[in-house]
């Protein structure tokens, strides 16, 4: 272990972003003051309605010097952009309300750069939950091992200006764009072992939580991130439509031919645009110059998927021609794969997955692996619906 006195002249900057975050500020700034290795200074960026917070930096007495900026609301890529301008120090690193460092964050991170020369030192957050609810919530979501995140990074200003910043025109997911255009450029980057933050931020109500992932989705719909999530939900809504589409002249148009909803030829229009669809999408990447061996693989997929629920649906009228009495006919199969469908579904969202990210067994069973999966699938809902809204908002501003 390296003498933290080794580092006493690192020259470093806390960024934090405030936004209606007053309750949280006086233990953040307690965290900051705590550190076994302290920063040259505090940068603030208040975009709160309230001057709350104004007021508690004003009356705050500590041994680390505040530098406070209030602007109008602004989105968090926005307002850490201004704090790294406005930062004195050779190095930058970004907290926010919600989380609390260790004591020797900053003293791991700056051994951690200098022993490796690297020029961005990562965060890596444990996210707490106090509630039984938040527990849940967090088995259903991000699972209870440490995750690589922008809050609790180090990061050399100079390398960090010569990235151009934070996008600040999106309301989240600014974070995980910075991190992937790190990597993206090739610059080295490490990080702690153990955890050095603590996220504090669960949402109190799955209300809440729903609000959350919604307008989560449609901010990185909107910036090129997290492309397997995207194209997973992606298939989703293809599936959603496609059953929609097949079901539409029983359910809305009740089979009535004079109604006027009722679309004739649904299901070979339906069967007609999967076909010309991938086709029209393959020639769209060729003309963009996109490799497209990958997207063959994912094409079979989603064909394969579509394929499956298709037979699904008209099994008995194809092979058993509705006779109960064929050796082919199988009672109820589509509430069959609807029911098989929800159950794989349970099992991953309640079990796999939450075991995948570290959850312990002893709290899945016996029961809550039921309560986590519908928690889990009502976010994907949210995500899928997130998601949406954000292609069609990106599509209507070009």
């Amino acid at each position: 272990m390296i003498d933290s006195d080794k580092f006493s002249n690192f020259d470093v900057s806390i960024v934090v972003p405030a936004l209606d975050m007053e309750g949280c500020m006086p233990t953040l700034l307690k965290s900051i003051e705590s550190q076994t290795l302290l920063p040259r200074e505090i940068v603030i960026v208040d975009s709160s309605e309230t001057n709350r917070t104004a007021e508690i930096v004003a009356k705050w007495e500590g041994a680390v010097p505040i530098s406070y900026h209030k602007v109008d609301l602004a989105l968090p890529g926005y307002a850490r952009n201004i704090g790294v301008k406005e930062s004195k120090g050779e190095w930058i690193a970004f907290l926010d309300c919600k989380t609390l460092p260790v004591p020797d964050w900053l003293n791991k991170c700056a051994i951690i750069a200098k022993e490796n020369k690297v020029s961005v030192v990562s965060g890596l957050t444990f996210f707490e939950a106090d509630t039984s609810f938040k527990q849940i919530l967090r088995a259903a979501s991000i699972g209870c091992r440490a995750h690589r995140t922008l809050v609790g990074s180090l990061v050399l200003k100079e390398s960090f200006l010569e990235t151009g910043g934070f996008v600040s025109n999106i309301r989240s997911g600014e974070d995980l764009e910075w991190l992937e255009r790190m990597n993206s450029l090739g610059i080295k980057m490490k990080s702690p072992e153990e955890p050095v933050i603590t996220y504090h931020g669960f949402p109190d109500s799955l209300w809440l939580a729903i609000r959350k992932y919604c307008l989560y989705s449609m901010s990185l719909a909107k910036i090129d991130i997290l492309t397997n999530q995207k194209r997973f939900f992606s298939v989703a809504v293809i599936l959603l439509i496609m059953f929609l589409a097949h079901k539409w002249n029983s359910v809305v148009a009740h089979w009535d031919p004079s109604h006027w909803l009722y679309i004739p030829h649904m299901t070979k229009i339906c069967i007609l645009l999967l076909i010309c669809s991938p086709l029209f999408f393959r020639g769209v990447l060729k003309l963009k110059r996109v490799d497209v061996s990958v997207y063959h693989k994912r094409l079979f997929l989603v064909t394969s998927i579509l394929l499956f629920m298709f037979l699904a649906y008209k099994w008995n009228a194809m092979f058993a021609h509705w006779n109960p009495n064929h050796w082919l006919f199988i009672p109820h199969i589509t509430k069959i794969c609807v029911l098989l469908l929800l159950c794989v579904s349970f099992i991953f969202r309640g079990v796999l997955r939450p075991l995948v990210y570290k959850v312990e067994v002893s709290y899945l069973f016996p029961w809550r692996w039921f309560i986590i999966g519908l928690v889990g699938l009502t976010l994907d809902v949210a995500k899928i619906c997130g998601f949406m809204f954000g292609y069609i908002l990106k599509a209507l501003k070009r």
